[in-house]
């Protein structure tokens, strides 16, 4: 029931998410239902939202989100232009940081995304426990300082990938079992899904894991006895989970978003990963497990202990009886 609990809190988290990224990517065409699109229809709103892009530059479709928005409004009925201008211009300011301090700017945005993500992480732990527990800071900050960490890498291995997967490897394995016209066809496609797969089979479990169980565990204070236990015991559960939350949407970022914007993209999206690593994996200190005596339990405890005592006791007494009348034997033989 618990595993079931956590099961349907990440599919909603996981609509929520496909529902978002998919109304910024086109919110004209499906107004407000994009934002919990059914599982069923999500290969085909995928595939007319992958029509529609290919056209489209990515920095004139994420600032015509904001429009899009406002339009789907008008024609609900509702006014939003006040909110549309703030959105331009947020975004505007924001682009112009990203210009002038890249790596900074991703690095305090990550920041302040697992501040967040990690105290909805917290509450809907103690939520479904008990035992309610202060929040950690202790656990926030490493969150922090990890998340942080990880967009500097971000900001630098983006590009690298970029440039090494270009979708050559994949379009030499078509061609050798005679599929190069649709490998020729799809050099995009095949490019993006190259560096997803690059980034989720290579860094995510060689780097990205070990540094954050590594991390967490040196800043909770915890020994590393519980940070090997805590790495072995959930990474393969939490690889699966991220595989199927991440690799669709890497894909849009490395197919339809532009580079300078690709961080920021995956900090948005990684708001909802971060909440779902907090729930699986945030405290690196295994839970303390109280013992716990009845009143009964322990009065029981008393009597069979007294019991053995009164035990002992009476086997050494038979004994030093037993050995005494056997000296008595001894002397009457010898006399």
């Amino acid at each position: 029931k618990e595993e079931r609990k956590v099961f349907d809190r990440e599919e909603r988290m996981f609509r929520l998410a496909l529902g978002l990224l998919l109304c910024t990517l086109d919110v004209r065409s499906y107004g407000v239902s994009a934002f919990a699109p059914p599982i069923q229809e999500t290969s085909l709103m995928f595939q007319h939202v992958t029509q529609s892009l290919q056209t489209i530059p990515t920095s004139d479709l994420l600032l015509a989100s904001s429009s899009s928005a406002a339009a789907s409004a008008s024609a609900a009925g509702i006014s939003l232009p006040v909110f549309s201008d703030i959105g331009v211009s947020l975004f505007e300011q924001y682009k112009n940081l990203l210009a002038t301090s890249p790596l900074t700017t991703k690095m305090v945005t990550g920041g302040l995304t697992a501040i967040l993500g990690d105290a909805i992480g917290q509450a809907a732990n103690n939520k479904d426990s008990s035992s309610p527990q202060p929040y950690d800071t202790r656990r926030a900050i490493s969150f922090v300082l990890f998340d942080m960490a990880y967009r500097a890498l971000q900001h630098w291995a983006f590009p690298a990938i970029t440039e090494a997967c270009r979708g050559q490897y994949a379009v030499a394995l078509l061609s050798t079992v005679g599929l190069s016209s649709i490998a020729d066809n799809n050099v995009g496609i095949l490019a993006a899904i190259e560096q997803t797969m690059a980034n989720q089979l290579g860094i995510v479990p060689f780097l990205y894991y070990p540094v954050f169980f590594s991390l967490t565990t040196i800043v909770q204070g915890a020994s590393m006895k519980e940070g090997f236990e805590r790495a072995s015991s959930i990474f393969i559960p939490l690889m699966k989970r991220n595989l199927l939350f991440w690799v669709p949407i890497q894909f849009v970022q490395f197919r339809f978003i532009e580079e300078s914007l690709q961080v920021p993209f995956v900090i948005v999206a990684g708001l909802i990963w971060t909440i779902i690593l907090s729930v699986v994996a945030g405290s690196a200190k295994a839970p303390e497990q109280p013992v716990v005596v009845m009143a009964e339990e322990e009065e029981e405890l008393k009597v069979e202990m007294a019991m053995a005592m009164e035990s002992i006791i009476m086997e050494s007494e038979t004994a030093v009886r037993s050995k005494m009348e056997l000296e008595g034997s001894e002397q009457s033989r010898v006399q």
